[in-house]
């Protein structure tokens, strides 16, 4: 029923409510199954888990350390079962359990990240890298692979939105080079979407179709 938190407390400490642990060594527990709760800390076995009441649904909070407090997006699949958060001059996370549980991703690196969108399987990712690049990941290459050569990919690159297999997406660039880029390819080539004039874009959101389009500014 309790855990070791890594950060060189001497003693260990209790699982927090709707979570258990079975065993010894635990540098983290294990959330309650879908549809249980547990509104007490320690519990020690899934049996302490308890059915949610009919007419009601589990909520949980998810706690972070202030080392990771500069959070700058977050992008979901649509039963929000898997996400994909963006930290700002640190790491992006993930999440398979519905948020009670997250993954760093070492590999992606510490960036100035700043927008990120995820395929509805869960098997693909974008994130986008402030004066830096626009990175993409997929589950088969299990690398992360900038969209951009580093000539032209250094952009004061915003939020990013995607269709729901990656294939077309749309990236807010903010300052001087401040165009809203639409690609239908998989970012493999990007459009500048002059229409909309060049401003100071910070993000951008679409419809499920992804034909139509929304973003805001900071500029008149």
């Amino acid at each position: 029923g309790k855990y070791y938190d890594g950060t060189g407390a001497i003693s260990c400490t209790p699982c927090g409510a709707g979570k258990y642990y079975d065993g010894t060594g635990a540098i983290s527990c294990t959330p309650c199954a879908r549809g249980k709760y547990y509104d007490d800390t320690g519990a020690i076995s899934a049996s302490a888990c308890k059915d949610v009441p009919e007419g009601s649904y589990a909520a949980h909070t998810l706690h972070v350390s202030s080392a990771q407090s500069n959070w700058a997006a977050i992008a979901a699949n649509s039963d929000l079962s898997y996400y994909v958060a963006a930290v700002y001059e640190h790491f992006l996370f993930s999440s398979r359990d519905g948020g009670m549980s997250w993954v760093k991703f070492e590999a992606a690196g510490e960036k100035t990240w700043q927008g990120v969108a995820v395929s509805e399987d869960g098997t693909q990712i974008v994130a986008t890298a402030m004066y830096d690049n626009i990175y993409k990941y997929t589950d088969k290459s299990e690398s992360w692979n900038a969209l951009f050569d580093s000539a032209t990919g250094n952009k004061y690159w915003g939020g990013i939105a995607a269709s729901s297999d990656l294939t077309r997406m749309i990236v807010a660039v903010d300052g001087n080079d401040g165009y809203l880029l639409k690609s239908e390819n998989s970012g493999e080539k990007w459009t500048e979407l002059t229409g909309a004039g060049k401003k100071r874009w910070l993000d951008v959101t679409a419809n499920h179709a992804f034909t139509q389009f929304a973003a805001v500014t900071n500029q008149k």
